[in-house]
């Protein structure tokens, strides 16, 4: 079955896309969309959607979302931090926090999160989720930069 995604030449409805689904042989499954929350629906050639924001969705198992946050985590620790964004001790345990070392980690949360938006931006190819993430991207670069005039 050809999935009809919502575009300019498709104005089907999420509540059409998924009646669709359903008539022929579909199921609603007990899962929600990671983006919008709304029910994942199945067609009956496996693929697995979400019908409000028109994509396609991969299920995973518990194990294999917790390889690949492992790995995520692994790949963010093995950047190179820079010395000014580290809040480490030698012993390389984190410190206890004061009004000194927020900042640094402040910053350091501020980049991650920069990093991550950029990847989403990359592989996104719904205009409406695009624009929401660059909305997004524009209020991490102004709190960097608010950040960095306060440690200036």
């Amino acid at each position: 079955m050809k999935i009809e995604y919502h575009t300019m030449n498709n104005p089907k409805s999420p509540e059409q896309r998924a009646a669709d689904i359903l008539l022929k042989g579909g199921k609603m499954l007990s899962l929600a969309c990671p983006i919008c929350s709304s029910p994942i629906y199945q067609t009956k050639e496996g693929e697995t959607i979400c019908v409000v924001c028109s994509r396609p969705v991969k299920i995973v198992s518990k194990e294999e979302l917790e390889n690949m946050q492992t790995s995520k985590a692994q790949d963010r620790t093995s950047r190179k931090e820079p010395s000014h964004l580290s809040n480490k001790n030698k012993g390389g345990k984190h410190e206890v926090l004061d009004e000194l070392s927020v900042q640094p980690r402040v910053q350091r949360i501020l980049y991650n999160k920069l990093d991550f938006i950029l990847d989403r931006i990359e592989k996104e190819s719904d205009l409406g989720i695009l624009s929401q993430l660059l909305d997004v991207l524009e209020q991490i670069l102004s709190l960097i930069q608010l950040a960095h005039d306060v440690s200036v």
